[in-house]
Formats: C-alpha cells, sequence, structure tokens
C-alpha cells in the first residue's frame, strides 16, 4: 500500500502490522528528523499513536544525496471499526519513484 493509504478493520482481534517508507534526498547543511508513525482513530476519539520511528539526517553532512529506509511492525488488538494509518513529518523526502519500497501492511493472527 502506497503511503496516503489507510486500513479500516473490520473484525476485532489481534493484528500483526507493519510499515516501511524509503526516503531520498540532499543535505544542505541543516539537520533534520525523519520519522514514520503508525495511528489509529477510534470512533468518538481523537488521533492515537501507536508506533513510531525515525532517524536524524545530515547532522555532519553537507551536499549529499543521501537514501534512508524506517520500518517497524509490531501486534495490536484493534475494534472493529478502528482506523489505522501512517504519518510522517517527513512527505517531502518520500521516494515515490521506488513505491515498491514504501510498505503498509497488516494481517489478523
Amino acid at each position: 500500500m502506497g503511503v496516503n493509504s489507510s486500513h479500516n478493520i473490520v473484525e476485532k482481534g489481534d493484528y500483526n502490522v507493519y510499515m516501511q517508507i524509503t526516503f531520498q534526498g540532499d543535505c544542505t547543511g541543516q539537520n533534520f528528523l525523519l520519522t514514520i508513525t503508525l495511528c489509529k482513530k477510534e470512533e468518538k476519539v481523537k488521533e492515537k499513536e501507536l508506533l513510531m520511528t525515525s532517524a536524524s539526517m545530515c547532522e555532519y553532512q553537507t551536499d549529499v544525496k543521501w537514501t534512508r529506509t524506517l520500518s517497524q511492525g509490531a501486534i495490536f488488538y484493534f475494534e472493529e471499526g478502528d482506523e489505522i494509518y501512517i504519518n510522517t513529518t517527513s512527505m517531502k523526502y518520500v521516494d515515490f519513484n521506488h513505491s515498491y519500497n514504501n510498505i503498509f501492511g497488516i494481517y489478523k493472527l
């Protein structure tokens, strides 16, 4: 699934959730943080962050092209009607040219 995808839970239970996003960019003398966060939206409840991974980029480098893949996975219990999706603070760096490197999956245990 692409980065802008979500999954709607149709049956309550335990699920294995995994996410992976590949980023690309250039170091321009300023460091920044790449993040991906798995979020859940429940009925009548605001967004809830479930899982996050991050990496600091360009701390000691300038004028360098870089590629970085972040991935994470875990097991969660979801209720019917829950919606899960990925947020990233670094959307402009997502590598859409190789979208097969961007994965968002879930399966019921």
